[in-house]
């Protein structure tokens, strides 16, 4: 095991904890469950601070090695997919109770997930973010505030999809659904924002 994939291992376990650690019903959210209770608990985690003491790894000699292209396989991004499949495996235990298939997506997609992690070189991250005039507000000092913002944006839109995904949305009253429009538009550019913090404060460490 290399340190690097130690370091992204610790990374998830930290995240089973940290999400653990939210009030997320094991009945899909509405929107209510989500502004109200969810995004308050995940400001007072910002002011914590969760992920200080995680310090990735220093550069390796291959990092500016020229082997291969990075494409869309940058830090950022792939912790982007490793934060929505720590969403999912809560989801497998704790609103399927298939502990079976949480085990076999740990085994199979997360650990691949984690090797490529530790093998990932320098990309362009920010490639994949919308084109908007919309601000958002991003406490980022360094990369456990960009990764702990990037993992809970994900859990609270995974949350609000959750009813929209597994419910009649026919049923929902027009003002809920606007309420939802806006929150995705918001969260999906914080996520942006998170995923190009999270790539660029890892390097900063890693290989300044």
């Amino acid at each position: 095991m290399t340190e690097r994939q130690d370091f992204f291992r610790h990374l998830f376990e930290q995240s089973q904890a940290v999400i653990a650690a939210y009030p997320i019903t094991v009945q899909a959210a509405g929107m209510d469950q989500v502004t109200g209770v969810l995004e308050p608990a995940v400001a007072e985690g910002i002011r914590a601070r969760p992920f200080q003491h995680l310090v990735p790894p220093a550069a390796r000699e291959d990092d500016d090695a020229v082997s291969r292209p990075a494409g869309l396989n940058t830090i950022g991004m792939l912790l982007d997919r490793l934060s929505i499949l720590t969403m999912k495996h809560w989801n497998l235990i704790h609103r399927s109770g298939s502990e079976d298939r949480a085990r076999d997506l740990v085994d199979g997609q997360i650990e691949e997930l984690i090797q490529a992690l530790a093998d990932a070189q320098r990309g362009q991250s920010s490639v994949n973010n919308k084109i908007t005039t919309r601000k958002v507000d991003a406490v980022i000092n360094d990369f456990g505030d960009a990764y702990y913002g990037l993992l809970t944006t994900n859990m609270l839109l995974w949350e609000s999809q959750e009813i929209l995904y597994n419910h009649d949305i026919s049923t929902l009253p027009c003002e809920e659904l606007r309420a939802y429009i806006d929150f995705f538009s918001r969260g999906n550019i914080l996520r942006n924002v998170y995923i190009q913090a999270s790539d660029e404060t890892y390097w900063a460490v890693a290989h300044p």
